[in-house]
């Protein structure tokens, strides 16, 4: 019983640090990006403006392995829903003070390439333990 116990403590623990809550996110597409971070400063006549300081890539399909797309990060098209079609949302690029109509979407999902960037993280998070565990098991006669 104490192990049963022990074993859903961890599980808890790491079901509760390693999940992530997963929300729709609105922005405004216009083509190939989607901005997301309103801009606080625009006009308030009930368009939504969006700044051009974060955005995302839009693509059907990605090929991470290419040099091109070695730090992408993107959203799948498929993945995108309308928001409503009476949204008027406005994205700033910048230039002439000019704001360009977009269409207000929905988004949940952004796919970072490559997990290769992690990898050494994951190797020093997990050796600690592989090294205790190996000495713990060891024999020496």
């Amino acid at each position: 019983m104490k192990k049963l116990s022990l074993r859903s403590l961890v599980f808890t623990f790491f079901f509760l640090v390693f999940s992530q809550v997963t929300f729709a996110t609105p922005g405004c597409r216009y083509p190939p990006y989607i901005f997301y971070v309103i801009n606080q400063s625009a006009p308030q006549d009930g368009k939504e403006y969006y700044t051009r300081d974060k955005y995302q890539l839009v693509t059907s399909t990605v090929d991470c392995s290419t040099t091109a797309n070695q730090n992408l990060s993107y959203i799948k098209s498929s993945e995108i829903t309308l928001r409503s079609s009476t949204i008027d949302c406005r994205t700033y690029l910048g230039g002439s003070n000019a704001y360009y109509r977009g269409t207000a979407i929905e988004f949940t999902i952004v796919y970072h390439c490559p997990i290769d960037d992690y990898i050494p993280y994951i190797l020093l998070a997990i050796l600690p333990a592989a090294f205790y565990f190996s000495r713990k098991r060891m024999v020496f006669n």
